[in-house]
């Protein structure tokens, strides 16, 4: 399990433990911090607190350097979105 601390708050009302971790290395290019590469699996979130996500490293492809940019995902099989229940055709 690996600690991925940050500079502030994770204001992220959506990210919830069980989630994926990935991460991408950015590199300037036209003057912007852009990635061209796929983005890399840290591993599911183990645990949450304000500044700081835990995860388990073990299942992932990689580890994130201190200047990589950290996203999120949702396991698509639990989270999908549309219409639930009955519905009506106006």
């Amino acid at each position: 399990m690996i600690t991925i601390n940050f500079t502030g708050n994770i204001n992220n009302d959506s990210l919830q433990v069980g989630d994926l971790a990935y991460y991408v290395t950015p590199s300037p290019l036209g003057g912007f911090e852009q990635s061209t590469s796929e983005p890399t699996l840290i591993g599911p979130i183990e645990a949450i607190t304000d500044t700081s996500i835990d995860v388990d490293e073990t299942i992932g492809n990689g580890i994130p350097g201190p200047d990589d940019f950290i996203m999120f995902a949702k396991d698509s099989s639990v989270n999908l979105s549309g219409l639930v229940g009955y519905f009506a055709e106006v």
